[in-house]
């Protein structure tokens, strides 16, 4: 895929971190819920970090929170084990050396570590409202939903494109003449493809994307949401054969050349199943959700003063500005 028409991918670092602060908490929850099982519990330390030990059953509590798999691989290959331990015994180290300097102490990690706590709880009290029943949704749930949504499950329009692109660097707009040469270049190229001059040589040729380039220009097969907007514009109008005008980008200029189509069509049921289970499921804990919220407001009412938090609000933006 070349860097002119394809769409700039999402960042995935969202994911990640929400992975990770998941996990924390389900570790949290964990040993805050099993606090007092632990101190009833201590028996021998294997680990000793400064003056503290990390016993049996602590270890025995951060090993639940692992998955199966990765827990039995720690139990049956000893050197893994003692490489787990000592990893959490220097995560240990830090948590002790950043308590003795008091960090925990300052107002803005106190209010994120309560932050902390607060989801640890609410995540303990929710979770077991939120259980989807076994056996949910039944295979009549499932047809149902799938007929009422097919709209959500069509593969989507594609075509097979092939490029050339012309690369305009920022700095480059700036220069109006240098602009213009650039398009009529690429207007050039465009004419000589419309008169039957093998798009795929015209791409070797004068393609500045290489990876696209050496491959004749072509991308293959695309939907619109991979397309950069005004590249999909223009390539879901065009006819299988049919080349484009240049076309402006951020990037630069870029002449589609449309080789082939495929219209969107309706994925059947046993292809989709597993999504639509996904989804009712989601659905189900939104709502046991949105259930637990409401029992709990009627029992603690919400009552929010507008007036006040719009003053509050004009404040802060007009202190902000001072800065």
């Amino acid at each position: 895929m070349d860097r002119g028409t394809m769409r700039p991918p999402d960042s995935g670092g969202r994911m990640a971190i929400n992975k990770t602060l998941a996990t924390a908490l389900v570790i949290a929850t964990t040993l805050i819920l099993c606090g007092a099982a632990v101190s009833a519990q201590r028996t021998k330390s294997l680990v000793k970090v400064g003056k503290e030990d990390v016993t049996s059953a602590e270890i025995k509590l951060l090993l639940a929170t692992q998955s199966d798999e990765v827990r039995q691989q720690l139990l049956t290959n000893p050197k893994q084990l003692q490489e787990f331990l000592k990893t959490e015994a220097e995560r240990k180290a830090v948590l002790m050396e950043a308590r003795a300097a008091g960090v925990d102490k300052r107002s803005d990690v106190a209010m994120l570590m309560q932050r902390a706590q607060d989801q640890v709880l609410l995540t303990a009290h929710l979770s077991p409202r939120l259980a989807v029943p076994m056996g949910y949704p039944s295979d009549a749930e499932i047809a149902s939903y799938y007929d009422k949504n097919k709209e959500r499950f069509l593969s989507a329009e594609q075509v097979n494109v092939s490029t050339i692109f012309f690369l305009v660097l920022p700095a480059w707009s700036r220069d109006k003449a240098l602009e213009d040469k650039i398009r009529l270049d690429a207007q050039r190229v465009a004419a000589e493809a419309r008169k039957g001059s093998d798009f795929a040589e015209l791409a070797r040729l004068h393609s500045q994307d290489r990876p696209t380039a050496d491959n004749g220009g072509s991308v293959g097969w695309v939907t619109g949401a991979q397309l950069l907007p005004e590249l999909a514009q223009a390539a879901f109008k065009l006819k299988a054969g049919e080349i484009s005008d240049p076309i402006r980008t951020q990037l630069g200029y870029q002449i589609l050349r449309v080789n082939d189509r495929r219209p969107a069509v309706q994925r059947p049921l046993a292809d989709v199943r597993a999504i639509v289970v996904q989804l009712l499921q989601n659905d189900y804990r939104q709502m046991k959700e949105r259930e637990a919220i409401d029992a709990a407001v009627k029992t603690y009412p919400v009552l929010t003063d507008a007036a006040a938090i719009e003053t509050w609000r004009s404040e802060e933006v007009a202190a902000t500005a001072k800065k």
